[in-house]
């Protein structure tokens, strides 16, 4: 999953400015112009309204090329909670006052697109804390999930207890799902996702991460991710 690309170079290179010019002027050095061009860094809102003014534009113009002038090309995505990316923990959902919102572009193909934030370090390769993994809910994804896609799984305990993860699916040659971590902390391992659920809670066969569970499931798709790196 890339970092989005960016209109920042098109629109330097119109504005005459070579990267140590533009760095210059926005405050910052010529290495990170470049690396928010070259998608090593998150163009974030902070980055668009900070180099916006010199490049005389409107801040969404560097994600999103604009037609008409007065036509906006974002689409905001609210963050609606926390996801671990470590042991399964119980799912945080903010209230509706307490979400914020990032943005994409209007051609993301998925109205239903929501934002969590991750917290944790099973997959800190792909994610680190902070993050914010924008997701599709299992249900509007028209794609297959395929090895190597990142997703959000939820279990049920007995107690009625919810609780969620965030790890990269894997089938391997026998058809076994895994869900593994990327993570340079070797602590987290893979955990298998089980292939029978049970009918009560006397069947002590099945349990995932040394819990009893009722269900287990895919609840989204992870399609991209945001870093604020102002």
């Amino acid at each position: 999953m890339a970092i989005m690309k960016n209109r920042l170079k098109t629109l330097r290179q119109e504005a005459g400015f070579s990267q140590a010019e533009l760095g210059e002027k926005a405050g910052t050095t010529k290495l990170q112009i470049w690396r928010l061009e070259h998608g090593e860094r998150q163009l974030t809102q902070r980055w668009m309204e900070r180099l916006a003014p010199h490049l005389d534009c409107r801040p969404e113009e560097l994600i999103a090329e604009i037609s008409p002038p007065d036509t906006l090309t974002l689409s905001p995505i609210s963050v609606i909670g926390y996801v671990q990316a470590g042991d399964w923990a119980e799912a945080h959902e903010l209230p509706e006052d307490d979400r914020t919102q990032v943005v994409l572009p209007n051609t993301a193909p998925y109205s239903t697109a929501f934002g969590l934030q991750v917290r944790g370090d099973s997959m800190n390769l792909k994610y680190e804390p902070g993050d914010i993994v924008v997701c599709v809910p299992y249900a509007d994804y028209d794609k297959e999930i395929t090895t190597g896609k990142c997703v959000i799984v939820e279990l049920e305990c007995f107690q009625g207890l919810i609780e969620s993860t965030v790890k990269e699916l894997h089938k391997d040659d026998n058809g076994t799902i895994w869900l593994v971590p990327r993570s340079s902390n070797p602590i987290h391992q893979a955990i298998q996702f089980p292939n029978h659920l049970p009918e009560t809670e006397e069947d002590l066969n099945l349990t995932v991460s040394g819990r009893r569970i009722r269900e287990i499931r895919v609840q989204a798709v992870v399609i991209g991710f945001f870093r604020d790196d102002s």
